[in-house]
């Protein structure tokens, strides 16, 4: 599927994406960093082809899998940002705002703690 969404041919990707999906899903359940990537890589499909309520939907999924299994991370704090982009392309700034906060918060929170905290 990324060789294709590299080339710009988008309906082949999603097509890969989503067979790479529904094996992960059967053979790995539903709650696996793999299936968490599949996810990503269809939410960036949907981003690019404008159906932001799509791919929005498919990174709210892979951020809740990545958090149930990493906890919070800075994936998660990408995904949410990237969330808060989509929410406000859509015109829904109070989501759009909250999704923001949230992933500044985690990434102040992880970085501070990763390097000994800002009395360093």
């Amino acid at each position: 599927g990324l060789v294709y969404s590299n080339l710009g041919k988008n309906k082949e990707a999603l097509e890969k994406h989503e067979e790479s999906l529904r094996i992960k899903v059967k053979n790995l359940g539903h709650d696996h960093m793999d299936v968490a990537t599949s996810l990503r890589n269809i939410g960036d499909v949907y981003e690019k082809l404008g159906e932001n309520e799509t791919a929005a939907a498919k990174y709210e999924e892979f951020a809740r899998i990545k958090r149930k299994v990493l906890g919070e991370d800075l994936e998660v704090a990408a995904a949410l940002d990237q969330l808060s982009h989509l929410y406000h392309l859509m015109g829904n700034t109070a989501v759009a705002e909250a999704k923001y906060e949230e992933a500044s918060r985690m990434q102040k929170a992880l970085l501070l703690g990763q390097d000994g905290g800002a009395d360093s």
